[in-house]
């Protein structure tokens, strides 16, 4: 399979995406001999990797028995989901006013 480099891509982020979380750098260095320097990729480039070194999507996304699922969320998607959650508890756990009112009469 070739691969097309896109903008941010590294050869650890490619590696990891395309090999799964056993692939290195210096695996995809392997499959591309013609790389002076590791950290000198660009957008655009097309590098190659054996399609017996891929890892199926197919079974990287579904989980097996007893594995945690990992999430797809990016950083700011995972913190944007914490604030509304703390938001959604404080509104939750706001007393009334009916029941302050009660309080401080007893």
């Amino acid at each position: 399979m070739n691969y097309t480099v896109q903008p941010g891509d590294s050869l650890s982020k490619i590696a990891l995406k395309l090999l799964g979380p056993s692939g290195t750098w210096q695996d995809m260095l392997r499959f591309n001999p013609d790389i002076s320097d590791p950290n000198l990729i660009y957008a655009g480039q097309s590098l190659y990797i054996p399609d017996d070194a891929l890892v199926s999507t197919a079974a990287s996304s579904a989980p097996s028995s007893g594995t945690a699922a990992t999430s797809s969320l990016s950083t700011n998607e995972l913190l944007y989901l914490a604030a509304g959650l703390i938001v959604l508890g404080a509104v939750l756990f706001i007393p009334k006013k009916k029941d302050k009112l009660k309080a401080q009469a007893a």
